[in-house]
């Protein structure tokens, strides 16, 4: 049975932390965020029986005091079940055994975790050497995050003091780095591709975990053309590092041959990228490779599916949404943006009824190509549908706002197959009582 709820729900997150709202249709999937989703059902469960359910999580991730549902990104675990060793994309660490990941932030820009242990530094941005060598060596030694936004040898030198077997270490704006000047045991490294980055360098890294190395392709843009050396990437060293877990090669023309028969790789990402080449052999641990908005030979992925029956392997963004939301037992929708509930926000509407499910899911997914975005986005209020499962686990949430964008994988902007698609799915959401998107034009 349908039934209407209204309900409080949440607290606004009182710093921003990775939600982009612009002109797009923000689709949260909440890797990890059961917490807040529980919270939400308890919020709604006082006006609904109906949306009663809801699930304790291994984690629990607040920021400022504010309930949050990070992206955190699988290295050991799986998507929606992090652990110990995963990676939480903001502030940008490895995640810790402690269950309460309740964050703070200083003057200085640090990130503090409080737990029942009391408050301790895990992330820091570096600007110059003084930022790592004023730490005591017990906060060296507990920083789970470093992001630099500089980079010299003075720098270098103070990485003797963190233990890199359980730190990320982020160069999102540092494009030239000698990589023999990073201890050999990193296992967490994040870095933008470009020509003064030579991959094959990698392969020093014996325990490397995670590796995320995208080229930044602007919005708007194609993928990088097949005979542009320097968008062009060589796998060839992959073998060299057995324990890679994580692998981002985003925005470049890249052959993925090399990557067959790794014995650990779990999960690839390539988006807004030109791949000329899939596996001819089999990855065993595979578990997620996902494409989207890239060029993909048609019989490279069908031959990675029969390969891999049993890994979830996403060549659009409508696979990949359409994924992610097939488990749903339970709707609701309610107002305000995607990501962080403010304190007005409020659920409006609630169903378990399988054709609504089904009807939200379809109209969902007339979507074509992430790079053709109109300039004409149409302006709205926003809203949310949130998905869950039959546990109570929120699986997916997607907020409209005149295109789509996938903070758990892909964060290009896409759009509807048509203007038609769009207004149909803003017109079944404000039957519902969600108000959203532009107006439809009356008849006159």
């Amino acid at each position: 049975m349908n039934r209407p709820t209204v309900g409080i729900v949440g607290r606004a997150m009182a710093r921003a932390s990775g939600c982009w709202l612009v002109g797009s249709l923000l689709f949260a999937a909440c890797t990890g965020g059961s917490a807040s989703s529980a919270q939400l059902g308890r919020s709604a469960a006082a006006q609904d029986p109906a949306v009663e359910r809801a699930v304790t999580p291994r984690y629990r991730f607040t920021v400022d005091g504010a309930p949050v549902r990070p992206k955190v990104r699988p290295v050991f675990g799986s998507q929606g079940q992090p652990v110990v060793g995963d990676v939480l994309e903001w502030p940008g660490l490895v995640l810790d055994e402690e269950p309460e990941q309740s964050f703070d932030w200083s003057e200085e820009g640090r990130v503090y975790q409080r737990s029942a242990h009391g408050r301790r530094l895990v992330h820091v941005r570096v600007r110059k050497a003084d930022e790592l060598a004023s730490l005591t060596d017990e906060e060296a030694r507990g920083l789970r995050g470093v992001e630099f936004a500089a980079w010299d040898a003075a720098i270098a030198q103070q990485l003797a003091r963190i233990d890199v077997r359980q730190c990320l270490l982020a160069f999102p704006n540092v494009w030239s780095v000698d990589l023999t000047d990073l201890p050999a045991s990193a296992r967490y490294l994040d870095f933008h591709y470009g020509p003064a980055v030579e991959p094959a360098a990698f392969a020093r890294f014996a325990e490397l975990r995670y590796l995320v190395l995208p080229d930044e392709v602007p919005v708007g843009d194609a993928p990088p053309p097949e005979d542009h050396p320097e968008y062009t990437m060589d796998l060839a060293w992959i073998a060299k590092v057995p324990e890679l877990r994580y692998l981002d090669v985003s925005g470049v023309v890249v052959d993925l041959r090399p990557l067959g028969g790794h014995p650990r790789l779990q999960t690839v990402v390539a988006e807004h990228a030109r791949i000329t080449h899939l596996p001819y052999v089999l990855v065993p641990t595979l578990r997620t490779f996902t494409a989207s908005f890239s060029y993909v030979p048609a019989d490279g992925i069908a031959r990675l599916r029969r390969l891999h029956p049993e890994a979830s392997i996403h060549a659009t963004a409508a696979e990949e949404l359409a994924d992610l939301l097939r488990p749903a037992t339970r709707l609701l929708l309610r107002t305000g943006p995607s990501g962080h509930p403010r304190p007005k926000d409020q659920v409006v509407y609630g169903t378990e009824e399988p054709s609504e499910l089904a009807a939200a899911r379809a109209l969902l997914l007339p979507l074509r190509s992430g790079y053709d975005l109109p300039s004409d986005v149409p302006a709205g209020d926003n809203g949310v549908l949130q998905f869950f499962d039959d546990d109570g686990t929120l699986l997916a949430e997607v907020g409209l706002l005149g295109g789509l964008r996938c903070r758990q994988a892909w964060e290009i902007v896409a759009r509807f197959a048509s203007d038609e698609a769009r207004i149909a799915l803003e017109q079944w959401l404000r039957a519902r009582g969600l108000r959203v998107g532009s107006p439809v034009p009356r008849a006159r």
